[in-house]
Protein backbone atom coordinates (compact mmCIF):
# COMPACT_ATOMS: atom_id res chain seq x y z
CA UNK A 1 0.00 0.00 0.00
CA UNK A 2 2.73 2.27 0.18
CA UNK A 3 4.53 1.81 -2.65
CA UNK A 4 0.97 2.88 -3.87
CA UNK A 5 0.81 5.94 -2.10
CA UNK A 6 4.45 6.53 -3.25
CA UNK A 7 3.41 6.17 -6.93
CA UNK A 8 0.29 8.32 -6.71
CA UNK A 9 2.20 11.23 -5.41
CA UNK A 10 4.70 11.01 -7.99
CA UNK A 11 2.09 10.67 -10.77
CA UNK A 12 0.39 14.22 -8.67
CA UNK A 13 3.78 15.90 -8.55
CA UNK A 14 4.49 15.18 -12.40
CA UNK A 15 0.85 16.35 -13.28
CA UNK A 16 1.26 19.61 -11.43
CA UNK A 17 4.68 20.31 -13.13
CA UNK A 18 3.32 19.56 -16.45
CA UNK A 19 0.38 21.93 -15.80
CA UNK A 20 2.82 24.69 -14.42
CA UNK A 21 5.18 23.93 -17.57
CA UNK A 22 2.25 24.46 -19.98
CA UNK A 23 0.80 27.54 -18.58
CA UNK A 24 3.62 29.48 -19.24
CA UNK A 25 4.84 28.18 -23.14
CA UNK A 26 1.55 30.62 -24.66
CA UNK A 27 2.27 31.72 -27.78
CA UNK A 28 3.22 35.78 -28.09
CA UNK A 29 0.62 38.03 -28.99
CA UNK A 30 0.01 41.27 -30.03
CA UNK A 31 -2.27 42.64 -27.41
CA UNK A 32 -2.06 46.64 -27.96
CA UNK A 33 -0.94 49.76 -30.24
CA UNK A 34 -0.23 52.45 -29.61
CA UNK A 35 0.25 55.59 -32.11
CA UNK A 36 2.71 58.63 -31.99
CA UNK A 37 2.85 61.61 -34.30
CA UNK A 38 5.37 64.54 -35.00
CA UNK A 39 5.95 67.32 -37.65
CA UNK A 40 4.35 70.20 -39.25
CA UNK A 41 1.55 70.66 -41.95
CA UNK A 42 3.14 66.98 -42.84
CA UNK A 43 2.60 64.74 -39.72
CA UNK A 44 4.44 61.46 -39.51
CA UNK A 45 2.82 58.28 -37.65
CA UNK A 46 4.08 55.09 -36.01
CA UNK A 47 2.84 52.45 -34.46
CA UNK A 48 4.52 50.69 -31.06
CA UNK A 49 3.23 47.35 -30.02
CA UNK A 50 2.74 45.81 -26.82
CA UNK A 51 2.90 42.16 -26.58
CA UNK A 52 1.83 39.39 -23.77
CA UNK A 53 5.13 38.13 -23.76
CA UNK A 54 9.51 39.63 -24.46
CA UNK A 55 9.90 41.52 -26.24
CA UNK A 56 7.17 43.34 -24.82
CA UNK A 57 7.31 46.61 -26.79
CA UNK A 58 8.34 46.74 -30.40
CA UNK A 59 8.63 50.46 -32.35
CA UNK A 60 8.25 50.89 -34.74
CA UNK A 61 5.66 47.79 -35.29
CA UNK A 62 5.14 46.75 -38.72
CA UNK A 63 1.21 47.94 -39.17
CA UNK A 64 -0.86 48.70 -41.81
CA UNK A 65 -2.28 52.23 -42.34
CA UNK A 66 -5.54 53.83 -42.78
CA UNK A 67 -7.60 57.21 -42.69
CA UNK A 68 -11.00 57.50 -41.84
CA UNK A 69 -12.53 61.43 -42.22
CA UNK A 70 -15.35 62.63 -40.28
CA UNK A 71 -16.75 64.36 -43.25
CA UNK A 72 -17.70 60.63 -44.72
CA UNK A 73 -20.67 58.38 -43.50
CA UNK A 74 -19.63 54.83 -42.62
CA UNK A 75 -21.57 53.74 -45.12
CA UNK A 76 -19.93 55.86 -47.93
CA UNK A 77 -16.59 54.39 -46.92
CA UNK A 78 -14.73 52.36 -49.49
CA UNK A 79 -13.91 48.93 -47.30
CA UNK A 80 -10.73 47.79 -47.85
CA UNK A 81 -10.46 44.37 -46.53
CA UNK A 82 -6.93 43.86 -46.45
CA UNK A 83 -3.67 44.45 -44.59
CA UNK A 84 -0.09 45.50 -46.00
CA UNK A 85 2.32 45.81 -42.77
CA UNK A 86 5.18 48.31 -42.83
CA UNK A 87 7.23 49.58 -40.24
CA UNK A 88 7.39 52.72 -42.41
CA UNK A 89 5.94 56.18 -40.65
CA UNK A 90 2.89 57.09 -42.04
CA UNK A 91 2.48 60.32 -43.75
CA UNK A 92 -1.05 62.82 -43.50
CA UNK A 93 -0.66 65.37 -45.85
CA UNK A 94 -2.43 67.40 -46.47
CA UNK A 95 -3.61 66.89 -42.62
CA UNK A 96 -7.72 67.52 -41.44
CA UNK A 97 -8.95 67.90 -37.98
CA UNK A 98 -11.55 65.95 -39.55
CA UNK A 99 -9.34 62.74 -40.34
CA UNK A 100 -8.47 59.57 -37.85
CA UNK A 101 -5.28 57.79 -38.26
CA UNK A 102 -5.61 53.73 -37.61
CA UNK A 103 -3.25 51.63 -37.60
CA UNK A 104 -3.67 47.48 -37.59
CA UNK A 105 -1.74 44.60 -37.51
CA UNK A 106 -2.63 40.90 -37.22
CA UNK A 107 -2.38 39.74 -33.11
CA UNK A 108 0.18 37.00 -34.35
CA UNK A 109 3.72 38.52 -34.85
CA UNK A 110 4.21 35.92 -37.13
CA UNK A 111 1.40 36.06 -39.66
CA UNK A 112 2.07 36.88 -43.12
CA UNK A 113 2.98 40.32 -43.99
CA UNK A 114 -0.39 41.14 -46.10
CA UNK A 115 -3.94 39.25 -46.12
CA UNK A 116 -7.26 39.70 -45.96
CA UNK A 117 -9.49 41.11 -43.28
CA UNK A 118 -13.22 39.53 -42.73
CA UNK A 119 -15.39 42.55 -43.11
CA UNK A 120 -17.45 42.73 -40.18
CA UNK A 121 -13.42 42.87 -38.10
CA UNK A 122 -12.46 45.74 -40.81
CA UNK A 123 -15.84 47.34 -39.64
CA UNK A 124 -15.29 47.63 -36.11
CA UNK A 125 -11.71 48.33 -36.26
CA UNK A 126 -11.44 50.60 -38.89
CA UNK A 127 -14.62 52.54 -40.05
CA UNK A 128 -16.39 52.90 -36.52
CA UNK A 129 -13.71 52.25 -34.40
CA UNK A 130 -15.91 50.93 -31.96
CA UNK A 131 -13.21 47.88 -30.63
CA UNK A 132 -9.33 48.08 -30.59
CA UNK A 133 -9.38 44.08 -30.76
CA UNK A 134 -11.39 41.95 -32.59
CA UNK A 135 -10.89 38.59 -35.32
CA UNK A 136 -7.30 38.12 -34.63
CA UNK A 137 -6.27 41.87 -35.59
CA UNK A 138 -5.32 44.54 -32.88
CA UNK A 139 -6.06 48.16 -33.89
CA UNK A 140 -5.57 51.52 -32.28
CA UNK A 141 -7.34 55.34 -33.56
CA UNK A 142 -5.43 58.72 -33.31
CA UNK A 143 -6.86 61.95 -34.64
CA UNK A 144 -5.23 64.07 -36.62
CA UNK A 145 -2.72 66.21 -34.85
CA UNK A 146 -2.53 68.94 -36.98
CA UNK A 147 -0.25 71.60 -36.14
CA UNK A 148 1.15 74.44 -38.15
Amino acid sequence: MARFGAHLLSATILLVVLWVAACGTGTRQLQSITISSGGNINMQYTATGNFNKDPRTVSPLPVSWYVVSSNVSPSVVEPIYNYVLTTEPYSLNPCSLTDTVIALAPTDPNAPSSGAIPGNVYQDLVVTQSVSKEGGFVAAASPANCSM
